[in-house]
């Protein structure tokens, strides 16, 4: 049987009939040349970026962010050219001092300012020149990198923390007593720029070996007492106590002493002899 016209069914006409496919098929050529030109760029991008990391060993630097203002209690000083922390309001364990506080450069930490605050990493912007009395004492500080604008390191400073090695910046000119008693320290690197190290510096510690600069004319009482050495290298006529290197005996004194204080690198077999010879 014959079906009428009617009766068929309607065939759509072809896509290209439809103008609406015609501009989303624009819009979807748009899009994909939009998505390939961004991943190339972002490739390029990414591949400059990790050229420079193999450039700098695979480290790249990042400054760390500084904590808020109003963690630091702070007072202008010098007039209003600088500003000195005074008291840690916060509660992080680790810190980042910021450089400013007010717009004014932050150039001293101050008494006590981050005592017993059970700090383990704390880092010190390059704005500072002072690092007052008892400033870190009785935390948990492992490391610190005392940068070097720093001119001044306070007594007792960094006393009872967990420091393994600490360099002294060639800014420093002035340490004082007990700054770094009792921490864990097996190596120190002291500038030139120092010629006093005060009583009970780096008492109470781990080091093996130490070397005085030359710049150094006096070593205080119990100044590297109870640690380990063994070897010590040290100036020409240095001006040192009974007891700069060892508590019980006297012993690198005499040696040093008797020998006319004579420049070199004195040791020993063992922390068990009383022997001092000079190689």
């Amino acid at each position: 049987m014959q079906r009428n016209k009617k009766d068929r069914p309607r065939v759509p006409p072809p896509a290209t009939h439809f103008p609406e496919l015609k501009v989303f098929s624009k819009q979807n050529s748009t899009l994909i040349i939009f998505f390939l030109v961004f991943a190339l760029v972002f490739s390029s991008c990414k591949g400059k970026a990790n050229a420079q990391e193999s450039a700098d060993g695979g480290n790249r630097t990042v400054a760390p962010k500084a904590d808020p203002e109003t963690d630091f209690e702070a007072k202008a000083i010098d007039g209003g050219k600088g500003v000195e922390i005074t008291k840690y309001l916060g509660d992080k364990w680790e810190i980042v001092i910021p450089s400013k506080i007010r717009d004014l450069p932050v150039t001293s930490i101050g008494y006590g300012a981050f005592a017993e605050k059970s700090l383990i990493k704390v880092t010190i912007p390059d704005s500072v020149t002072v690092i007052d009395n008892v400033a870190f004492y009785d935390n948990q500080l492992t490391s610190v990198t005392i940068p070097n604008s720093v001119t001044v390191i306070g007594w007792n400073a960094f006393r009872k923390n967990q420091l393994t090695n600490v360099t002294i910046p060639d800014s420093v000119t002035s340490i004082g007593e007990d700054a770094f008693f009792s921490n864990q320290l097996t190596s120190i690197t002291i500038p030139n720029s120092v010629t006093v190290i005060n009583h009970s510096v780096f008492r109470n510690n781990q080091l093996t070996s130490i070397t005085i600069p030359n710049s150094v004319t006096m070593i205080g009482n119990f100044a590297f007492c109870f640690n380990q050495l063994t070897s010590i290298t040290i100036g020409a006529n240095v001006s040192i106590y009974e007891y700069s290197f060892d508590y019980d005996y006297d012993d690198f004194y005499k040696a040093y002493n008797n020998g006319g204080k004579s420049a070199g690198t004195y040791t020993r077999p063992n922390t068990d002899s009383r022997t001092w010879t000079r190689q």
